[in-house]
């Protein structure tokens, strides 16, 4: 993600971001939670996908990349459903709105 910096910055401070992500390295982490910063006033959804759990694996433990990237992306003001294999679209979605009101601010 580093390559599209500026444009995911840009388009955190127009609109609601929604990021859909397999497994996030260090840089692209880094990217999405430098652009979207606590405290701003657009919404900013990822929804994290459980990888291992497609290849037959249990769900991810506290201490697993996944659970670790989600805590990142919280702490960044970033609403996140982590997403296994049987995560239902709607249970999802519902998990990452958890919070925001209609206009998409934090209650």
């Amino acid at each position: 993600l580093a390559p599209a910096r500026a444009l995911i910055a840009g388009a955190a401070r127009e609109s609601a971001l929604i990021s859909v992500l397999g497994e996030v390295d260090q840089i692209s982490l880094r990217v999405l939670t430098e652009c979207h910063p606590p405290g701003s006033l657009t919404p900013a959804l990822a929804f994290l996908l459980d990888t291992g759990t497609w290849a037959g694996r249990t769900p991810s433990a506290p201490h697993e990349p996944v659970q670790v990237a989600a805590r990142a992306l919280r702490a960044a003001g970033w609403r996140v459903a982590v997403v296994s294999r049987e995560t239902a679209v709607a249970d999802a979605w519902q998990q990452a709105l958890r919070g925001l009101t209609v206009s998409g601010a934090p209650r």
